[in-house]
């Protein structure tokens, strides 16, 4: 430990000959200490709804997603797929096409997106987990004679289907190549269909209606067709690195998306809205550490005659400075410290026992505010304080010295 820095850390803890200078130098603690807790809590319930909402996507968005460069559907090749299927690094290669359609139950309708899946989709996705009332059948001919369909919460709500469905869903949606005819009729393709459950996540992905592959590839007249390949890896396999190979081998005619880069938009604004938060709270810091300024300012008026004993003994200015400068820098960090441990005790006590509970929590997925501690927030805080607290520390310390008690006076 250096001499500046020991006496500064006596000085720190030691009773002043004015309390006003013991009271504001705790003020500057508590001003510290409360902004860095701040930080801690914020940027934790920020990571605990990033991770909640990539929880949600997770169940739809793939690992890995294929689509054509260019058009809608494309045909994937057969051999391409096979290899794709046969790679170590992948688990299940799910084959999906959609396409938004008009449905109706009874009198009321809805334009939700139908999306047809093969028999590993429930493997990719652990839909069957999430089902709200029914069970996962996506079967090409059911009980009734009719292909079974799961609907998304939000399609069975605008229909107002009850957990019994009486009636068959009927499907229409328009030929994509159709020859000139006096009879609409003829535009229009048709279906039934029987929905064996209905399943809730959260709202996007809640508007769909899962059906066979088969049938949708007979809806659309779309033999063999898809509009994406959904890529499930093994577990420790780096997406990243999945993406850049499988996109040599697949070529420029494919584009490979990793679950970022699907919701790139969603995860950007969730980052852009953690780091305002980050900025807005910095602030609020650097407010806070301005009472270190007018702590330091009366510590160095009444250690003037200290500073004297230090110069008879040798001790040159940048001697003196280091002490001060070093008397800043222990309240930033003493503060920092303290607040960085009571927010991540907030945040256990919060994860263990969800204290604090989210306004109408009945209508959200959740009952209490998600929180998950980050190392790197913790470091971005000390920095942040490092930062502040050097610069709150450092001006006060040169301007006393410069000019209003230089050294050459201190001497005399």
């Amino acid at each position: 430990m250096s001499l500046p820095f020991h006496i500064a850390r006596r000085y720190l803890f030691a009773h002043k000959s004015h309390h006003a200078i013991n009271i504001i130098s705790l003020i500057s603690v508590i001003g510290v200490m409360v902004s860095s807790m701040a930080l801690v809590t914020v940027l934790s319930v920020f990571n605990g709804f990033e991770d909640l909402i990539t929880g949600l996507y997770g169940v739809f968005d793939p690992d890995l997603k294929i689509t054509g460069r260019e058009g809608k559907t494309f045909v994937p090749d057969s051999l391409l797929l096979a290899s794709l299927r046969a790679d170590a690094d992948v688990r299940v290669v799910s084959e999906t096409l959609e396409e938004n359609v008009l449905v109706r139950y009874g009198d009321l309708q809805d334009i939700p997106v139908m999306k047809g899946v093969d028999a590993d989709y429930v493997r990719l996705t652990g839909l069957d987990t999430l089902m709200y009332s029914g069970f996962y059948s996506v079967a090409e001919e059911s009980e009734t004679g009719l292909p079974d369909a799961v609907l998304g919460m939000n399609v069975a709500v605008t229909l107002q289907m009850g957990l019994r469905q009486m009636l068959p869903l009927q499907v229409y949606m328009l030929r994509r190549q159709v020859q000139v005819s006096f009879n609409p009729e003829q535009a229009v393709r048709r279906a039934s269909l029987h929905s064996s459950g209905i399943y809730a996540i959260e709202e996007e992905s809640d508007g769909y209606i899962l059906v066979p592959l088969g049938f949708m590839r007979d809806l659309l007249e779309a033999p063999g067709a898809v509009t994406a390949l959904d890529v499930q890896l093994q577990p420790g396999a780096g997406a990243k690195a999945v993406q850049q190979r499988l996109a040599a081998v697949w070529g420029d005619a494919y584009v490979i998306q990793t679950r970022y880069e699907q919701k790139a938009l969603v995860y950007k604004i969730m980052r852009y809205e953690k780091w305002a938060g980050f900025m807005i709270l910095a602030f609020i810091l650097l407010i806070a550490s301005f009472n270190v300024i007018s702590s330091l300012s009366m510590l160095m008026l009444e250690k003037k005659e200290d500073a004297r004993t230090l110069s008879a003994l040798g001790a040159d200015s940048r001697f003196i400075r280091r002490i001060f400068y070093a008397e800043g820098v222990l309240i930033a960090f003493s503060g920092a410290v303290a607040g960085l441990m009571l927010g991540a005790l907030c945040c256990y006590l919060q994860q263990t026992f969800g204290i604090v509970k989210l306004a109408n929590a009945q209508s959200f997925i959740i009952e209490a505010y998600p929180v998950r501690m980050k190392a790197a927030d913790f470091a971005w805080i000390l920095l942040a304080v490092g930062l502040i607290g050097g610069l709150t520390s450092y001006w006060p310390v040169h301007r006393f010295f410069k000019k209003v008690q230089p050294v050459e006076e201190i001497r005399e």
